[in-house]
């Protein structure tokens, strides 16, 4: 995780598969009002809350989706 003031962080936080992944950055991305798939497999959101979330699927990130 890339914190402005830290820079970069270690997380405890993992996701058991990559459909779990997938799931959550749909759900994130319905709630923006876009749709992330493997012919967009690029998402940058800004959040109602104000963050910032950003996810990439397989074809583009080699070693499987991130958020």
């Amino acid at each position: 995780m890339y914190h402005k003031k830290y820079g970069w962080l270690e997380t405890n936080i993992s996701l058991d598969s990559e459909e779990q992944i997938l799931n959550y950055c749909n759900i994130i991305a319905r709630r923006v009002g876009r749709q992330i798939t493997t012919l967009h497999p690029l998402l940058d959101a800004h959040l109602l809350t104000g963050d910032r979330a950003n996810a990439v699927l397989f074809p583009i990130s080699t070693k499987g989706h991130t958020i």
